[in-house]
């Protein structure tokens, strides 16, 4: 599916109808499933953020889509937009942003969503961490190989994509550190 950025495909989810895709700078792409075509490309309403968000996963609940931005050492953020508000035409309103920790070296990457829980891949030391809406880490799990960088959830398996590796992991626990 052709998507006209640089860097696309940071973060993937299928939500609401729609393959929804994100990349670094601010791009969000709706995608037909069925017809394999883009629909639109979206940015996301950013005003009031202390960093520049560099956007890097993707995942949903019943009623929001969330992206992560690592702020490349100085924290992130977990935006979510409802799929079809808007600020003006082709931005998207972002109705919560959730202050998330600085790891020292952020480069959040993955992430899914287990009961409410931010399930977020933090490549720099093999884990994933756990993050409420509040932005508080409440679990960290290790992850048995680098980097890893693509995360989802099916309700019974937990699969990871690790950046030096051809293949998705499927796990039937994670690891608690």
């Amino acid at each position: 599916i052709p998507v006209p950025y640089s860097s696309p495909g940071q973060g993937i989810t299928y939500a609401f109808g729609y393959l929804w895709v994100c990349e670094h700078h601010n791009h969000i792409f709706k995608i037909d499933y069925e017809t394999m075509t883009l629909v639109n490309t979206y940015s996301l309403a950013l005003s009031g953020l202390s960093i520049t968000p560099y956007f890097e996963g993707l995942t949903h609940d019943d009623s929001l889509i969330y992206v992560i931005s690592d702020g490349m050492g100085y924290g992130g953020y977990i935006m979510g937009f409802y799929p079809d508000s808007f600020v003006s035409p082709g931005v998207l309103e972002r109705v919560i942003t959730i202050d998330i920790a600085d790891g020292s070296m952020d480069n959040y990457e993955g992430m899914t969503m287990v009961d409410s829980i931010f399930y977020v891949t933090y490549a720099p030391s093999n884990e994933i961490w756990l993050f409420d809406f509040d932005g508080d880490v409440i679990d960290i799990y290790s992850t048995p190989y680098s980097y890893p960088v693509g995360a989802a959830w099916d309700g019974c398996f937990f699969y990871l994509a690790h950046h030096s590796h051809d293949e998705i992991f499927i796990y039937l626990s994670l690891i608690h550190i």
